[in-house]
């Protein structure tokens, strides 16, 4: 268990590292890969096997253990989702998602409504996918980034826009296009049960920057026209 403490918005006792389907299954392959190598190491001391071989298993076990565990990144980017689980959807957009309502309403609307994101957009279906669309851009040994104006407010003093907390905002609509790094989130700093609308800006400064787009969600589906 990880204790974390958010500085602005609220607080999380205890943050429990949830694992990917992905982790979990590099850790098995990690586990198998050591069992074999070990039968490997057993067969060149005690029965003749080629000590090369046996060499060259260690190494690659180390090299992909390094892979895994040496990025520094999980830890904190898997704290990071803990935190964000706590954060609650708007009702209306838990309705609209059940109902089938919360769909892209033209590239023309968002264009008029929202002119500083040039890019198109596509808007997520489930809270699995809008967790996994958040981010954070930064590297995970950050705690800080003025390209992309993000910050982990469990780790630094709270800013206002045009910066974020990454530990406190869900990405709601994302790029269409890999690569583009923009979207549209909810902002908790605003508070629990009412966070705003803001968006990423590439075009009007140099780096990222956010923007607000409405005081909350309701109006801002009111704004597009949903």
């Amino acid at each position: 268990m990880e204790k974390v403490e958010c500085i602005a918005g609220f607080r999380i006792q205890e943050a429990t590292w949830v694992m990917t389907k992905r982790q979990i299954q590099m850790r098995l392959f990690l586990f198998l890969y050591g069992v074999i190598l070990l039968v490997g190491i057993y067969d060149a001391i005690f029965k003749g096997g080629s000590i090369i071989l046996c060499v060259s298993g260690v190494l690659l076990f180390l090299c992909a253990m390094f892979a895994f565990y040496g990025r520094g990144a999980s830890t904190k980017n898997l704290c990071i989702e803990t935190i964000r689980r706590k954060l609650p959807l708007p009702a209306k957009l838990q309705l609209m998602m059940k109902e089938g309502r919360w769909k892209h309403p033209g590239q023309e609307v968002l264009a008029a409504k929202i002119p500083f994101i040039r890019d198109p957009l596509t808007f997520l279906s489930s809270i699995e996918s809008m967790l996994s669309n958040s981010g954070p851009l930064m590297r995970p040994d950050e705690n800080e980034n003025e390209r992309f104006s993000e910050y982990r407010g469990s780790r630094i003093s709270s800013r206002d826009l045009p910066w974020i907390d990454v530990e406190q905002v869900i990405f709601i609509i994302c790029n269409e296009r890999i690569g583009d790094d923009v979207g549209i989130a909810l902002d908790y700093r605003t508070g629990i049960n009412s966070p705003r609308v803001v968006g990423g800006d590439w075009h009007s400064r140099s780096g990222l920057q956010y923007r607000e787009i409405a005081p909350s969600f309701d109006e801002f589906v009111e704004l597009i026209g949903l």
